[in-house]
Order: C-alpha cells, then sequence, then structure tokens
C-alpha cells in the first residue's frame, strides 16, 4: 500500500510545477515564518519537486537563528550547519541533494524544530516518507518536547497511511492552503449543556463560552474560522475516560468540517 500511495502522490508532484509550484512554496514559508519557529531548527533543501523551503530557510539565518540540514557522511545522514544558501557554501551530495560543505555537527537530541519532507501526510500527522527511513532514523534520537512539522502540497494529503513501528508522527503539518486544527474538543452531545453550565458556575462568569458544547455547533465555530479539517476529541470529565476517548477521536473534513 505505501508503494502504491508514493507511485500515486509522487506523479501528482511531477505534475505539478511551474508558477503554481512557487506560489504554494512562497505561502509554505509564509505560514512557516509566522510559526516563530524557536531555534536550533532542522530543515531540508528542497529536490524533486518538494515544496521550496528556501526563503524560510534565508529568513531564519537572517535572523541570527541556527539552522541545520542534513549531510551525507558516507554511511547517514547527519545535521551540519548551514550558515547560507549560496553555491559556494553547498554542495552536491550522492543523491543529488543539496547539503552544506562543512559547518558544525549537532545531534537530533539538541534540534528544537524539525522541518521536514515527505510524500503523504494524513490529517491525524502520520507522515510517509521516501522509503529509505533515513529521516525517521534521524528522529529516532530528538527530544521527545522537539516540534515536527511536516510540510507538503495540498494534494498530499491522504486518508490514511499503514505505520510501523519506527515511524515518527509529525506534531504539525503545513500546506499552502489547507489548515487542519489536530486538536479540538467537543463534549457529549448528551452532556453539553451541563457540562458548560458546570463550568461556567466554577468561573463565575468569568469565562462565557464561544460555543454549546456540541459536535455540532463546534464543526460550525471551525468553519467560520477558515478551517478545513479538525481532529475531535471527546472532553473526558473522569481520568477513566481518556483512552477510551482518545481511540474514539475522529477526523472530519471542514463543510461540516
Amino acid at each position: 500500500m505505501k508503494k502504491a500511495i508514493r507511485k500515486r502522490v509522487l506523479r501528482l508532484r511531477r505534475e505539478f510545477g511551474g508558477i503554481s509550484a512557487h506560489v504554494a512554496s512562497q505561502r509554505v514559508c509564509e505560514r512557516l515564518q509566522m510559526m516563530n519557529l524557536p531555534s536550533p531548527i532542522a530543515v531540508y533543501l528542497a529536490a524533486d519537486g518538494e515544496v521550496d523551503v528556501d526563503n524560510f530557510i534565508l529568513a531564519a539565518i537572517r535572523s541570527g537563528k541556527k539552522v541545520l540540514s542534513p549531510r551525507w557522511n558516507g554511511a547517514g545522514y547527519e545535521l551540519c550547519e548551514l550558515k547560507s544558501l549560496s553555491p559556494n557554501h553547498l554542495t552536491l551530495g550522492p543523491h543529488g541533494i543539496r547539503e552544506p560543505a562543512s559547518g558544525d555537527i549537532v545531534r537530533p537530541e539538541a534540534i528544537v524544530s524539525w522541518v521536514i519532507p515527505g510524500v503523504a501526510f494524513t490529517c491525524d500527522l502520520c507522515r510517509l516518507g521516501y522509503g529509505g527511513g533515513w529521516y525517521d532514523r534521524l528522529l529516532s534520537g530528538s527530544r521527545p518536547d522537539a516540534r515536527k512539522i511536516g510540510v507538503g502540497y495540498d494534494f498530499q494529503i491522504v486518508e490514511s497511511l499503514p505505520q510501523d513501528e519506527h515511524d515518527v508522527k509529525m506534531t504539525d503539518v503545513v500546506y499552502p492552503e489547507t489548515i487542519i486544527d489536530v486538536h479540538s474538543h467537543n463534549f457529549p452531545d448528551r452532556l453539553a449543556q451541563r457540562a458548560v453550565d458546570s463550568l461556567c458556575r466554577k468561573t463565575e462568569s468569568f469565562l462565557w463560552p464561544a460555543a454549546d458544547g456540541t459536535m455540532e455547533n463546534h464543526l460550525d465555530h471551525l468553519e467560520a474560522a477558515g478551517v478545513d479539517m479538525a481532529v475531535l476529541c471527546q472532553v473526558s470529565t473522569r481520568p477513566g475516560q481518556s483512552e477510551a476517548f482518545l481511540r474514539t477521536a475522529d477526523a472530519y473534513p471542514c463543510s461540516k468540517c
């Protein structure tokens, strides 16, 4: 199944190019810059039709952030400091991908923010790579609280992906157009009114609800905010409910989310 998805999405990516790819890449760069990611930041240097994040990289370097990208060391990839995108500071690796010609090597556990390419992503943040496992090996050494941001075009969103034990989930995925809310909650409809009323009483009317707590009303608000898709999980009112609610979390395309 992974091979079939790769073949289909990579074909779409080969057919997508020119001004459309340039505009989409610029939109992704703008969204990444708005996230104000802390450094050190591990990035990638785009190849073979990937979203081009060079403008984001340049902005990060100019702002004084420490930026790194993968460099082949003969046995695998390591993270090397990237001080410029000038051809004088880059070389082509054995896979035809640009990489730093020289620079300090930083271990994955020191990276705070990752910007990661992929072939496909799901709305619940699963990633499909190219099959070599290089990024999974780098990410296996990443710190637990590191932000792992996948980057792709909107047509790279797929409904589901087979997951192996070594596959690493993203914490975010940035697309040119699609906005996915992956941290969204509602109450069970039959409890929503009582739960919202109870919360209002406990806050002594200091906080007023923006919605009525039901799924339908929640989806209406997400759609009004321009969210294209949301991963909804019901709010647990007792500790023992959490695991069951997480198992039943589901994704909803907006309209209705």
